[in-house]
């Protein structure tokens, strides 16, 4: 996870009962919308956060209506530790290299 996805997330975290824009994070924290998405929408994908969408008045287009989606993080968002995934990947890749070791030595003896 990079810098500004836990920085996004931690936001999020910090925030749990309310919902927010995209745009609305990246103004808050400094960061593009882009950066944004694509953090909201790899949460959305980890069932982490979840995305409601709300039908509005366009006003720029008389007659029309636009989507705003707002995102939230859910309870298993809330409990998320970056750090703690991380060293559990650390850990099961280095669990496996060691069991390939081992097997790779087993079959030369």
């Amino acid at each position: 996870m990079t810098e500004n996805a836990k920085m996004i997330l931690k936001f999020l975290q910090n925030h749990p009962s309310e919902e927010f824009t995209k745009q609305e994070i990246a103004a808050e924290l400094g960061v593009s919308v882009a950066t944004v998405t694509g953090t909201v929408n790899g949460l959305i994908r980890a069932e982490r956060a979840v995305d409601r969408v709300e039908t509005i008045p366009d006003p720029s287009k008389e007659g029309k209506t636009k989507d705003v989606h707002y995102v939230k993080l859910n309870d298993a968002g809330l409990m998320f530790d970056p750090e703690a995934e991380e060293e559990r990947i650390k850990a099961e890749k280095a669990h496996a290299k060691e069991e390939k070791a081992r097997a790779k030595a087993e079959k030369e003896a």
